[in-house]
């Protein structure tokens, strides 16, 4: 278990030391799940190191799932959006990256702090929060390259976002051309069809297919 020592220390010093899991540390957290005949666990190089990328993966995605998002504008001098903002610090502009390297002249960046998009953010459905929501889709581009959102409601903005398992979902591509015309959920009874307007599609670049992650 060397690499699964190495991520301990990685842990104890990104985490100022904290306890092991077990007296035994590592090991003992492989004793902790004896096997079910009562044998010795014995973990061969590949299943540690899946075991090792799927801890970074997890604790990328629990880091990344614990920085709110934050919403900005592009207003007028002076325009007012109907929706409480405030000017940002000369230091936060610089932080943000801006297409064509700087910001238009008669133009101003505010960050919103009120607005229904942020709402639906935070509420994100029934069953999951903002930390589960943004957890699950971290995890799963790193595991598996690609994270889906479905949105439900008709209005301008949605009213809830649940997370699609992203094995079960197959992009739809054009007969010709490389546009996606919608995607396809395969469940217990059979593939659902959902339109583009329905997912959001977040995805890492993949070599083998740039355009649908197929």
């Amino acid at each position: 278990m060397a690499m699964g020592r190495k991520l301990e220390g990685w842990w104890g010093r990104w985490f100022g030391g904290g306890a092991r899991v077990t007296r035994r540390g590592w090991d003992g957290w492989q004793s902790a799940f004896p096997p079910a005949d009562g044998g010795d666990r014995q973990v061969d190089p590949l299943t540690e190191l899946r075991h090792t990328a799927y801890s970074c993966a997890s604790l990328n995605a629990a880091v990344c799932a614990s920085y709110p998002p934050r919403l900005f504008a592009l207003v007028g001098t002076g325009q007012r959006l109907g929706f409480a903002t405030r000017k940002l610090r000369p230091e936060a502009l610089e932080r943000l990256a801006w297409p064509g390297g700087g910001i238009p002249e008669g133009v101003e960046v505010r960050q919103v702090d009120d607005h229904p998009l942020l709402e639906l953010l935070a509420r994100v459905n029934p069953e999951q929060d903002a930390q589960e929501l943004w957890e699950l889709t971290t995890l799963h581009q790193e595991c598996l390259g690609s994270a889906f959102w479905l949105l439900e409601g008709d209005g301008p903005v949605p009213e809830t976002i649940w997370v699609l398992p992203p094995d079960r979902v197959t992009p739809m591509r054009q007969a010709e051309g490389y546009g996606t015309t919608g995607y396809a959920v395969r469940g217990a009874t059979g593939a659902v069809p959902l339109g583009v307007d329905e997912v959001i599609h977040f995805r890492y670049p993949d070599p083998r297919d740039c355009y649908t992650w197929a």
